[in-house]
C-alpha cells in the first residue's frame, strides 16, 4: 500500500474536496440486509473516513445514513486500514460548506 501511495504521491491531493473533521454516528446498510454502526471521522462533499469494528465485513457498495441529518447516500469502500474504511459517495452532498462547525452543517440538512 505504502508503495502505492508513493507512486501516486499524496493521497490528500487526489481528494476533489477537503475533507472536515466530525464526531458523527452512521448507519451502514447494503441491499444483503447488513446493517452495522460505524462514527464519521472526516467527510467531504465526496467521501467519508469511517470508523467500524471489522472492515473486512462491509460490503464494497454501501448505502449510508448520517444520525440527526437528512443525508442519506449511496457509496462505495474504497480503502479498509486499521479499523477505518473510506467511501466516495455515489453523488456530492451539498451544503457541507460554509463557517458552520461540521456537526451543525450536517444536523441543520
Amino acid at each position: 500500500m505504502k508503495r502505492f501511495f508513493r507512486k501516486l504521491g499524496n493521497p490528500e491531493a487526489l481528494r476533489t474536496s477537503p475533507r472536515i473533521p466530525n464526531f458523527l454516528i452512521a448507519e451502514l446498510s447494503s441491499q444483503s440486509g447488513w446493517i452495522r454502526e460505524a462514527y464519521v471521522k472526516e467527510m467531504s462533499s465526496g467521501g467519508a473516513s469511517l470508523t467500524v469494528n471489522d472492515t473486512d465485513s462491509v460490503p464494497d457498495q454501501i448505502h449510508i445514513s448520517i444520525e440527526g441529518s437528512n443525508i442519506r447516500t449511496d457509496a462505495k469502500v474504497m480503502w479498509r486500514k486499521n479499523g477505518s474504511i473510506g467511501v466516495r459517495f455515489s453523488s456530492p452532498i451539498e451544503g457541507l460548506k460554509g463557517t458552520e462547525s461540521p456537526i451543525d452543517r450536517v444536523r441543520n440538512r
